[in-house]
């Protein structure tokens, strides 16, 4: 009652529950993502270390009032240098982190070499040349049909983001226990996308994540004749939108429709086309990313301004995009590249700690040859205010969705 009645009058700046470790190692980590501090009262009487389940660690306003009756410590004070101090000791917070991250750097390792130079900053700030014709017909609230796949895990999220910017998000399971159930799904989603306005391919592992690449198993429901069909319905005729994210963005890959705009045949890909592949730290990766806007002409960007840093959450095994050497420079000359991974400088990074996948020249967001086709790995779906509060102000991507909303009114 106490601690919720704070947290109601936004008295609670940071809140923890002591685990393995005990307040010092919990202290150490609320620190760490701050880069701040903490200097522990000299008189205090308690095991720093002990687990002290049940019991809740809080950084609080100044001008916090504490109860009589609640039974509280006051363990210390932040501080600006990011050292922890106790008594007569002072350590460093950086020499901690390292340690900390390096207990199991021989078992799974992470800081492996990429060739930190080898990585091009892109800029289109001069010569956007994507330009996707708005759609004849306008819409107070158009459609995103969103398919649930076997696998899928972010549906929800991505119809909450869609109605939040103003549009109607409609979720479609797919069923596909029997071949009759699997071919009736087809062709209701078939003609419920011939009603709508955007496709979205959410997240998740569809199918398991399958071997050899995920996102086959949407792939080859895309391809099949009657989805084929209303896809390119949606795009030529109706002038609209399609985006996928994460697992929706290595379907897209599979099926062409990036970086080509158009569902082509399996034959057509070879060793030389875009891929997303397995991390280069060879294990899943879930953490939060820098995204830097350096292309914002496409219908999904354009309530972006070029240069616009977004942190956003990541959760993939296979998000490194790779491809030949023609079709990137292909992809640079289009201005189909549409955001990189970029460091706390805000500088195109190939360090894994930036780049967690390993993507070639830190891409993180491409879009076909129009704009009206967008694949990323960060889910800005995730993104929702009241979370992530101690990240940063530049918690973002959310706008995208915005920006599609608008591009059909």
């Amino acid at each position: 009652r106490f601690i919720n009645k704070l947290n109601s009058e936004h008295k609670i700046l940071a809140a923890a529950t002591p685990t393995f470790g005990g307040i010092a190692a919990m202290v150490f980590k609320m620190c760490l993502g701050n880069n701040l501090g903490f200097e522990f009262n000299r008189d205090l009487d308690l095991n720093l270390f002990g687990n002290d389940r049940g019991s809740f660690i809080l950084e609080l306003e100044n001008d916090a009032e504490l109860e009589s009756n609640i039974n509280c410590v006051e363990l210390g004070h932040v501080i600006k240098a990011p050292e922890l101090i106790y008594q007569d000791e002072n350590l460093k917070l950086a020499e901690l982190e390292e340690i900390y991250e390096n207990v199991l750097e021989k078992i799974f390792p992470v800081k492996i070499n990429l060739n930190l130079k080898d990585v091009k900053a892109y800029d289109f700030a001069s010569s956007l040349k994507i330009k996707a014709a708005r759609p004849v017909i306008k819409f107070a609230k158009p459609r995103f049909l969103i398919p649930v796949f076997p696998g899928t895990n972010c549906e929800y999220e991505s119809a909450k983001s869609v109605n939040e910017a103003g549009g109607e998000a409609e979720i479609f399971v797919i069923k596909t226990l029997t071949p009759d159930l699997m071919q009736a799904s087809a062709k209701e989603f078939a003609a419920k996308l011939n009603n709508s306005q955007a496709l979205f391919l959410p997240g998740g592992f569809s199918n398991g994540d399958e071997p050899d690449g995920s996102g086959k198993f949407i792939a080859i429901f895309l391809r099949s004749p009657v989805i084929r069909e209303a896809v390119q319905r949606l795009l030529d005729d109706r002038q609209g939108l399609i985006c996928g994210i994460c697992n929706g963005f290595q379907a897209l890959i599979k099926t062409g429709l990036l970086p080509f705009g158009r569902i082509v045949e399996s034959d057509e890909l070879n060793e030389n086309s875009a891929s997303l592949t397995f991390n280069v730290i060879g294990r899943h990766q879930a953490k939060l990313v820098r995204s830097k806007v350096i292309n914002n002409s496409s219908p999904w960007l354009s309530d972006f301004n070029i240069g616009d840093v977004s942190i956003m959450p990541i959760s993939h095994g296979e998000g490194r995009f790779i491809c030949g050497g023609e079709l990137l420079n292909k992809l640079a000359v289009n201005g189909q590249i549409a955001a990189q991974y970029v460091n706390m400088e805000g500088n195109a990074s190939m360090d894994v700690n930036y780049n967690p996948n390993g993507s070639v020249n830190a891409i993180e967001c491409i879009t076909s040859p129009d704009g009206r086709i967008l694949g990323r790995m960060g889910h800005a779906e995730r993104v929702f205010k009241g979370l992530y509060k101690n990240a940063g102000e530049n918690m973002g991507g959310a706008s995208m969705f915005s920006s599609a909303v608008k591009f059909f009114k």
